[in-house]
This record gives structure tokens, sequence and C-alpha cells, in this order.
């Protein structure tokens, strides 16, 4: 019998080749437009299951393609990562055309649409307001301001370029008051705040002063953002020899 990853790669990837999307041993990827990098593979258990794991990375956001992959989940999509789990058995042919089939549904569909920043902003907003939907009321009064701007790999550097600078400022103030709560409640049970961690905050401070300036047209994010591009497309010819 042919090993899972074989099996998933003769189910998989006659679909995914028909999208651009070119293989790795097990791992799938696309660039799109200089912009965009999609990758997707199989994710397989000590307990004999697995699922499907993809990343979605905008090429402004400086990020590093980190091997072995192990990345979001399908079922991070509906807000459950250990939704989609399947069995590897005697029924894993079967098992990787039903995953097939759920990919096509919900996760094959948002590659399609994610192809350039606008679309990947839209794509974060909407999984953010979704993700608001499964929680309660109380717990979103309590944490306001925690919630306010989604947190997802490059959204910052997608607000640069965009122009959407108040949402970059938002998104700053947003992990800035996330920092500062942790360090509030450890300092209630006794940890007294590390140097590392006031320079975190105090490095937050100041990128949101100059997104500020970028806001008001004093200086220009653009030289950062190249200097980003330049890093994440170099991870991904690294990694996929491109």
């Amino acid at each position: 019998m042919n090993s899972l990853n074989e099996q998933f790669i003769s189910i998989f990837e006659p679909v995914l080749a028909l999208k651009g999307f070119k293989r790795k041993r097990n791992i799938f990827h696309r660039l799109i437009k200089k912009e965009i990098i999609q990758i997707f593979s199989i994710k397989k258990f000590s307990g004999g299951s697995f699922t499907m794991q993809y990343l979605i990375i905008p090429v402004c956001s400086g990020e590093e393609i980190a091997m072995p992959l192990d990345e979001n989940r399908i079922g991070d999509l509906v807000g459950n990562e250990t939704l989609w789990e399947w069995d590897i058995d005697e029924n894993v042919e079967q098992n990787l055309l039903e995953a097939l089939d759920v990919c096509k549904k919900y996760l094959f569909k948002c590659f399609d649409y994610v192809k350039n920043y606008e679309t990947y902003y839209d794509f974060i907003l909407k999984m953010h307001k979704q993700s608001l939907y499964r929680l309660s009321e109380v717990y979103k009064q309590e944490n306001e301001k925690l919630l306010k701007v989604p947190r997802a790999i490059g959204f910052y550097e997608v607000c640069l370029c965009l122009g959407e600078y108040q949402t970059a400022i938002s998104s700053l103030e947003t992990m800035f008051c996330q920092r500062t709560e942790a360090m509030q409640y450890n300092k209630k049970h006794g940890c007294r705040p590390t140097k590392r961690a006031i320079n975190v905050l105090n490095d937050i401070t100041a990128q949101i002063n100059k997104t500020k300036n970028f806001q008001n047209g004093i200086c220009s994010p653009y030289e950062e953002l190249e200097k980003k591009k330049y890093t994440t497309l170099n991870s991904y010819f690294k990694h996929f020899g491109i």
C-alpha cells in the first residue's frame, strides 16, 4: 500500500496544480504577483490521524518561512482547529478524498480569493469578524480593547501598503494593550517585568509614533516595507528553490 504522503500527493496534486501550485516533497506552494505566498500540506499526528494545514503570507510582512511547516489547520476556518481530523487506517484513501472535499469547500476558496494585499486585508477582517461571533457578549465587553483589531501575519504591514494607517495604528495599540495587561497580571502574582518586556513596550510605542508620521506624510514606509519584502521572498526562494 502506498504511504500516506504518496496517497495525499496523488489525490491533491491534480487539483492544486490547476491552481498554479508547485510541490516540494509533500508541500504545495505558490507565489502570487510577488504579494501573497500560499502554502498547503498534510499534518500527521502521532496518535494516528491527520489533518490539513495552510499558511497565507503577505510578502510585505517580513516573515521568514519556518520548516518543518506547522501552521494553521483547516479547522481554524470555522473556529475549531481539532475539527476535520481523519484516521490513518484502512479507509485512509476515502478519508483523503473527504479531506479534499472539505478543502475545496472552505480553504481553496480562500486561496482563490486572497491574491493581493487588498483581498488579504478583507479576508483577515472577515475571519476576525467571524471569530467575534463565537465569543460571548460579556467576554467581548470585558476585552473590547484587545479585540478591536485582528492579529494576523503581516496585517500591520498590509495596512501600511494600502494606506490604512489608522487601522495600522490600532493594531499596534492592541498589541501594546495586550502586553501591558500581561505585565500587570504578572505583577499581581509577584513577577516584576523584565527589561526585555519593557523594551518591547518601548519599541511598540516608537512604532506607533512612526506610523503616525507615515499617516501625516512626514515620512514614508516604503524603504522599510521593501526590506521586509526582500526578507520574506528570500526565505521563500530558499526553501522552495525557485
